[in-house]
């Protein structure tokens, strides 16, 4: 059971039960036919043909929208930004 931000770098491979909440990143193939995947969140694989995602019955996909949102809060860097109401106009038009 993992929650947050989930990446992987290589293949996938699922054989037994596995639950993420939250964002999972794929760059490899992934094969979760022998096993039970579920991802309440989002799912990004980087090789989306037909043989690089697998998907076996006992699989499930939830798209949750709340869940992505703080996986990346999770790992977001906060900056200060320059934010200001006031905007000058340039002299020519004054």
């Amino acid at each position: 059971r993992w929650t947050g931000l989930v990446v992987v770098r290589g293949p996938l491979i699922v054989t037994g039960t596995v639950h993420i909440t939250g964002l999972l990143l794929l760059e490899g193939a992934m094969d979760a036919s022998a096993g039970q995947l579920t991802v309440q969140g989002a799912v990004l694989a980087a090789d989306a043909s037909a043989t690089g995602v697998r998907l076996g019955a006992r699989s499930h996909l939830f798209f949750d929208r709340c869940a992505v949102q703080m996986a990346l809060a999770s790992v977001a860097r906060p900056t200060l930004a320059p934010f200001s109401l006031w905007q000058s106009l340039p002299r020519q038009m004054r």
